[in-house]
Order: C-alpha cells, then sequence, then structure tokens
C-alpha cells in the first residue's frame, strides 16, 4: 500500500473517531473545557481538555467545572459543603477559593480529562470545535480530491504511452 494511501487513511480515521467522539458528546449533553492554569496539579495539567457533565448532585472530592462570576470558567475540586453553595479548591492552590460556589454556577462533574488536547484551544484565541471539525472535513474532501487528478494524470499519461507504442 502506498503512503499516501496510509496517510489518507489515517486522516479519515482520526476524522470519523472525532465526529463520533463529538456526537457521543452532545447526546450525552457533556461539553468539553480546557484546563487554563496548573491549579489542579498532578491531577489535571495546563492543557488538558475536561469533559464535563450535569449531575443531579455533587459531592465533596467531585471536580466541578464552574462560570466565575466575571463569566469564565475554572475547574476544582469541592472540598466542602456550606450553607452559601459548594466551597472548592484547585488541589495545587493553598487556599480555598475566596467565595462559596452556589450550584446554579456549576456546569458539571469532570468525568475524564483528555491530555494535552485543550491545548488547541489555548493556544489559537476563537477555536472552535466545529468549525475544526469543518476544516478537518475540507482538508479530507480536498485530499481525495488531489488524489483524483493525479490518478486521472497517471491514467491519461499511461494511455499516451500505449497509443506511442501501438
Amino acid at each position: 500500500m502506498k503512503f499516501s494511501n496510509i496517510a489518507f487513511n489515517a486522516v479519515a480515521i482520526i476524522i470519523t473517531a472525532f465526529f463520533v467522539f463529538t456526537a457521543a458528546l452532545a447526546v450525552s449533553g457533556s461539553s468539553v473545557y480546557a484546563v487554563a492554569t496548573e491549579s489542579m496539579l498532578p491531577e489535571l495539567k495546563y492543557g488538558d481538555a475536561v469533559i464535563v457533565r450535569p449531575c443531579d448532585g455533587y459531592a465533596v472530592g467531585d471536580i466541578v467545572t464552574a462560570y466565575l462570576e466575571s463569566g469564565g470558567t475554572f475547574t476544582h475540586r469541592i472540598v466542602r459543603l456550606d450553607a452559601d453553595g459548594f466551597i472548592t479548591k484547585g488541589d495545587n492552590n493553598p487556599v480555598e477559593d475566596p467565595k462559596p460556589l452556589p450550584g446554579d454556577r456549576v456546569i458539571g462533574k469532570v468525568i475524564f480529562s483528555l491530555p494535552y488536547i485543550g491545548r488547541l484551544s489555548l493556544g489559537s484565541s476563537g477555536f472552535n470545535g466545529r468549525a475544526a471539525a469543518l476544516v478537518l472535513a475540507g482538508l479530507l474532501i480536498a485530499w481525495e480530491l488531489i488524489r483524483f487528478i493525479v490518478f486521472k494524470i497517471k491514467e491519461a499519461h499511461k494511455e499516451d504511452k500505449a497509443n506511442e507504442k501501438a
């Protein structure tokens, strides 16, 4: 098998896996966020992607992603419960977060993480998963179109050589 066929098949598998993963997230109601600091070391590292799913209840020890008052997001562990909400803390932080986290600001519980994948969104402002999927799909289509054109050129060249010999 030629290298170009292997490369094409590998890219097709990666794109298919990306679409299946994205569809599974959408069906399950999960979301993906990037870890933007080292506050959760060693559990979560800068640049990890966390898969977050809303839950009916949260407990001490759960790692949750929540909205900041400023509108951003953060991912910390629930260390205790308070009458005003959850008390959270980054595993790598020496002190608890200054204010209790109201339950209505919790996006969900971290189900699992993917190392380094979050760097895609952290390294490029405005990164959008759907846009990335469309770019990958466009690249796959372009790759296949190029392969088709090269095949047709080679076929025409073989035909020309056959006509010269006849």
